[in-house]
């Protein structure tokens, strides 16, 4: 091997970490897809998907009590719908509190594209999910409206 090959093969972990981190500076624009849960899908693009984790609420977990409305009520709010998310650390309510990442997926503030509309609000508002104000520092709390909230 060359020492110019070598000095290639050097340098390429840090370019394709620089690559990832610039991708993960930009918000995640595509269609929702594939919900895992009420506060987990996936963002799927033309050239691929993001799992992606809403920052700052808690949904149940399958075989929780009230799994099947809250992914029925993350249906609702987005399945085949443009969204636009933003990783944590790039200006989120979660930020400094949670972080970039859960296993492979992206936790980001997700809203339809092209609105305001809060993802992560909405799902809070319609009973689907709690504020998780340890790394929302309470920012949903006014609209927790489900009896599994008051822990």
């Amino acid at each position: 091997m060359s020492i110019r090959s070598r000095h290639s093969l050097a340098i390429l972990p840090f370019a394709m970490l620089l690559s990832v981190h610039c991708a993960a500076a930009a918000d995640i624009v595509g269609r929702a897809e594939k919900l895992q849960d009420g506060d987990t899908f996936q963002v799927c693009y033309e050239t691929g998907c993001t799992a992606i984790r809403l920052c700052g609420i808690d949904a149940p977990e399958r075989n929780d009590a009230g799994y099947e409305a809250s992914v029925a009520g993350l249906k609702k709010i987005v399945a085949g719908k443009s969204v636009r998310c933003r990783p944590v650390e790039e200006g989120t309510i979660c930020d400094g509190r949670a972080a970039r990442s859960s296993g492979s997926r992206v936790i980001a503030q997700c809203f339809l594209n092209g609105t305001n509309v809060d993802i992560a609000n909405e799902m809070v508002a319609g009973g689907y999910a709690c504020d998780w104000v340890k790394f929302s520092s309470g920012h949903y709390s006014e609209n927790n409206t489900g009896e599994q909230c008051a822990k």
